[in-house]
């Protein structure tokens, strides 16, 4: 039963270009365009290494390629291309040992790495949030209401070999959850910092007689320290 309490895998690695421009209607109707947005060769490794980078920084304890691979759904030959890459780089370090007479490496991610998966995050930041105004997560996204999952799970059931089995599972689930429940209540948080701040701003913009671009980069400035605070 091991890795059944592991967090359900990140989505493969493929996502089809789209050569068109993304839409979203303006407060008066306007329809600016989002990014020119063709997944290019260096912008799909990208993704591929943030959802590596991504792994490695929940597996603190370290990881090996083949629990990555089995867990995670990804190729094996991805797999150690990109670790022996990130190794290079020193974005992971490596602890060997022998388990049950075999050679067993595991990866954990360093402080360089971290700042490198930072990096992106805050590149890739937006163009997710356009793929969440594609596909909004709340319909597509949640694991738990779509059906796929439940069968999924429903399958699973019949591995159990135990109560414990039973526990450690739906304990594996309840703590994912939880986890999601915390990322959402604080991002919920930081949004409403930011609303409350542009409810400023549209206050301040209708007792002016002319435009203060200034006062508004210092009000903006004054928003974004209070929100990253959060």
């Amino acid at each position: 039963m091991s890795g059944h309490h592991d967090p359900p895998p990140f989505p493969p690695f493929g996502f089809e270009k789209h050569h068109g421009p993304f839409k979203f209607p303006g407060r008066r109707g306007r329809s600016p365009r989002g990014p020119p947005f063709p997944l290019t060769k260096e912008a799909f490794i990208n993704l591929k290494h943030f959802f590596v980078l991504t792994i490695l920084a929940d597996n603190a304890d370290g990881i090996n390629g083949y629990q990555i691979q089995e867990k995670y759904k990804i190729p094996r030959s991805n797999v150690i291309r990109i670790l022996e890459k990130f190794e290079k780089l020193e974005y992971i370090s490596t602890e060997e040992s022998v388990v049950d007479g075999r050679a067993q490496k595991k990866y954990r991610l360093t402080e360089k790495g971290k700042d490198f998966l930072d990096d992106l995050k805050e590149k890739w930041a937006l163009k997710f949030a356009f793929f969440s105004e594609l596909a909004p997560p709340e319909r597509y996204g949640d694991p738990f209401i779509r059906p796929k999952l439940y069968r999924r799970m429903i399958s699973d059931i019949d591995e159990f070999q135990s109560q414990e089995d039973a526990l450690d599972y739906f304990h594996g689930y309840r703590s994912y959850i939880k986890r999601r429940i915390a990322k959402v209540e604080k991002r919920s948080k930081r949004l409403g910092t930011i609303k409350e701040g542009l409810d400023t701003i549209i206050q301040e913009i209708n007792t002016w007689d002319e435009l203060k671009t200034d006062k508004l980069k210092a009000m903006l400035d004054k928003i974004k320290d209070k929100e990253e605070k959060e």
